[in-house]
């Protein structure tokens, strides 16, 4: 059996795939293999409310080391491992585990908004608002692009 095989065993399995900016892990497992697209995802960067539960930045490492644990960061198993201990912590304000939080997320209905065309003096404004820019490599169309919660849909389209 392959690496790829024992990945797509692994990822035909699961239920949720999860990474601390999902939105940039997931554009890369993407294409690794298809079995990724097909999976509901939370981020634990986006869907967990660090800054309102006092810290200071949002990432990983330092998140890790303010709850204690110290790794080598930007290592793909040490960064996994060390999601994985933040994720089970009670957060220091609401008590509550950072995975209660996305996991609501990840059942959440959210729409995928597209901005192609976008003149090149708004590409800021666009930025400030958390929309990514994709260069259309992954089949995907040249735009700009965000997924907001279904509820936010017609708001995200007034503003375009």
């Amino acid at each position: 059996m392959s690496i790829l095989d024992a990945v797509n065993a692994l990822v035909g399995e699961a239920e949720l795939c999860a990474a601390h900016k999902a939105a940039f892990d997931r554009r890369w497992l993407e294409r690794l293999s298809p079995a990724f697209a097909t999976k509901p995802w939370a981020c634990s960067l986006d869907e967990v409310p660090w800054k309102g539960e006092g810290f200071e930045s949002l990432t990983l490492s330092y998140i890790d080391m303010k709850s204690g644990f110290f790794f080598q960061a930007h290592r793909a198993a040490e960064d996994c491992l060390a999601a994985l201990q933040i994720l089970k912590l009670p957060l220091p304000k609401s008590s509550l585990s950072p995975i209660s939080y996305f996991l609501q997320a990840s059942k959440a209905i959210t729409c995928r908004i597209r901005a192609p065309n976008t003149p090149f003096e708004r590409k800021e404004l666009l930025k400030a608002r958390s929309y990514r820019w994709s260069d259309g490599s992954d089949g995907s169309p040249k735009a700009w692009w965000i997924d907001v919660p279904e509820g936010q849909l017609q708001e995200e389209i007034t503003f375009l």
